[in-house]
């Protein structure tokens, strides 16, 4: 009997079942990269058409904005909502990889996070009631007059360096100045023109008013625009978010989203 056999056919089959692990190795590590990623994104739902709420979902630009890079990116993505007040926090505290809500590029917001491209770059529009009689959107027009502004926003910014013969009030929301603005309380309305144009295409409050006019875009007073903001230490996913944007500006993609929020040119 050949006693060295049984330890050859051992050893064969041992050096097989080895072989086979090597091979299906690559196999399950392709699989595994294959598999999309799971990236969580925050949105107020509050600022039509940017982002809002319907059936329960978050709907809007952005969102659909997001879909199209989650998809070029190969990721999977869900979405919260998040208060505005507590979205920077949340971000730093990752309950969120991304927000996209509207988010104005800023020096002091780039001090705590960083930003994708801009994929806004907002001007400001003039809300005046239906009967007002307005020559132009002057100085000179505005003079003795009182302006509502939303408080902290670039519209503000706006309004108090050219308008300074006018008085400024300040509100947490649109819908609030406008409701003054219809109720005779203050006499028109400075805002950013994509948020006015929703407002008169959706809500019926807004059929007290039309638009004056609209602003010069002026990046020294509206900054970058407004971008998706990431934590600074998220470098690599950063840079995946501005590929991915450029290539939609490049290939129409861009285009064909916002034309369905927005009736002008957004960047």
């Amino acid at each position: 009997m050949n006693t060295g056999f049984f330890p050859r056919l051992a050893a064969a089959l041992a050096d097989l079942s080895l072989w086979a692990a090597l091979a299906a190795a690559p196999t399950a590590a392709l699989a595994q990269a294959a598999e999309p990623r799971r990236l969580t994104i925050a949105s107020e739902g509050a600022r039509p058409p940017f982002n809002f709420v319907e059936a329960g979902e978050l709907a809007g630009f952005e969102i659909d904005l997001a879909r199209e890079i989650c998809r070029r990116l190969n990721a999977q993505c869900a979405f919260v909502a998040q208060e505005w007040d507590n979205l920077v926090e949340g971000l730093a505290r990752r309950q969120y990889d991304v927000a996209m809500a509207a988010i104005e590029i800023t020096p002091e917001r780039r001090r705590e996070m960083d930003f994708s491209v801009a994929y806004v770059r907002p001007t400001a529009a003039f809300l005046v009631r239906a009967d007002a009689v307005f020559k132009d959107a002057t100085a000179a027009s505005f003079a003795g007059r009182t302006i509502g502004v939303e408080e902290g926003s670039s519209a503000q910014t706006f309004a108090e360096a050219r308008y300074q013969t006018a008085q400024m009030k300040t509100y947490g929301g649109l819908v609030e100045a406008v409701l003054d603005l219809a109720e005779d309380k203050i006499d028109l309305v400075i805002a950013d023109e994509a948020a006015l144009a929703d407002f008169l295409k959706n809500r019926k409050e807004a059929q007290c008013c039309r638009l004056l006019a609209t602003s010069p875009r002026d990046p020294s007073i509206f900054g970058e625009g407004v971008g998706a903001a990431f934590r600074k230490d998220d470098v690599a996913l950063r840079a995946e978010f501005d590929r991915a944007l450029v290539s939609m500006f490049d290939d129409g993609a861009f285009q064909t989203i916002a034309r369905k929020y927005f009736s002008h040119a957004v960047r």
